[in-house]
């Protein structure tokens, strides 16, 4: 059975060219390199800009998505999204494509592997405070799906999880199993009673930019933005900051977090640490594999930080 990042589609240089002659005459002429793949999308570089392709069906909807929804959220977020120049489902190659231009910084996960620290996470707090705004929700509902993977539902997640983790045995990976367990079942215990808002549903290592100073600058592949709890969001605040760092980071957030946000968050975390571990041990992305088991023990650390509640927002 295939890992759930194979590409079933294939994609060139040569097809990214004919994809900008037909869609962007005027870059028609920039050189296309390929850049970067991921689980859903192929990414490659045209001069100053990205163009990013659904390398599976599966990915089809999450580009399509972006594409009516990355126009609307540009202008209104204090951190940078992409902002499509270009795109669509292209009928040649049969796959949904945009085309944005190049964000600053560079992925969260290559610092965590040095051993650098994330700065300055009050931007990333407000950031959320932002796209988690409940008006937001409200205005693009129509653009966006009930959180479709189940993620902010601990009775679909954790058994997921659960199945997940068995896998990362099965690889030959040596994690702390016990602890990781009984996220899961703090996470089943309590679930969250938050409303649901827009989130960005897939807030990782290799999502989040940074500038130098390692302070975050661009927020990137929004194909699983939604409607579903802000823990999915919030669980970035486990794999990257200390136990100390968290209260903070809560209060620059600035909105009610309920214990069962907390506890799913904190499971979230886990569950992505994880697959990002399973994919990095097998594609042998060093960087990565240590970034990934940086985060997960983070995430472990300080369990009675699960008392912690966010203050209300005072604006």
């Amino acid at each position: 059975m295939p890992e759930p990042w194979t590409a079933t589609r294939q994609v060139t240089a040569d097809d990214v060219r004919r994809l900008v002659a037909r869609h962007a005459p005027a870059h028609a002429d920039t050189p296309v390199t390929w850049l970067a793949s991921g689980w859903d999308n192929s990414v490659w570089r045209v001069g100053p800009l990205i163009a990013r392709v659904a390398a599976r069906p599966e990915a089809d909807a999450g580009v399509r998505r972006e594409l009516a929804l990355l126009p609307r959220l540009a202008p209104v977020l204090p951190l940078r999204v992409p902002d499509p120049i270009a795109g669509g489902t292209d009928p040649v190659l049969g796959a949904p494509w945009l085309l944005y231009e190049a964000l600053p910084g560079a992925e969260l996960a290559d610092r965590l592997a040095q051993g650098a620290p994330l700065t300055e996470a009050d931007r990333l707090a407000r950031f959320l405070h932002a796209l988690h705004a409940p008006e937001r929700a409200t205005r693009l509902a129509r653009h966006l799906p009930h959180d479709p993977l189940g993620r902010g539902d601990p009775n679909l997640l954790i058994p997921r999880a659960r199945t997940l983790v068995d896998a990362a045995r099965a690889d030959g990976l040596e994690l702390p199993w016990a602890a990781m367990a009984r996220t899961f079942d703090a996470a089943l215990r309590t679930p969250p009673i938050a409303a649901p808002v827009l989130v960005h549903g897939d807030l990782h290592l290799r999502h989040v930019l940074t500038d130098p100073t390692g302070a975050p600058v661009s927020v990137i592949d929004w194909g699983d933005a939604c409607l579903c709890q802000p823990a999915v969001d919030l669980a970035l605040m486990w794999g990257t900051l200390a136990p100390g760092a968290r209260a903070p980071f809560l209060a620059a957030y600035g909105r009610p977090v309920d214990a069962g946000s907390l506890a799913l968050s904190r499971a979230f975390s886990v569950y992505s640490a994880v697959a990002l571990l399973r994919y990095a041990h097998a594609e042998n992305l060093g960087p990565l594999r240590a970034a990934s088991h940086a985060a997960l023990a983070r995430t472990l650390v300080g369990e009675a930080d699960l008392r912690v509640h966010a203050p209300r927002a005072t604006a």
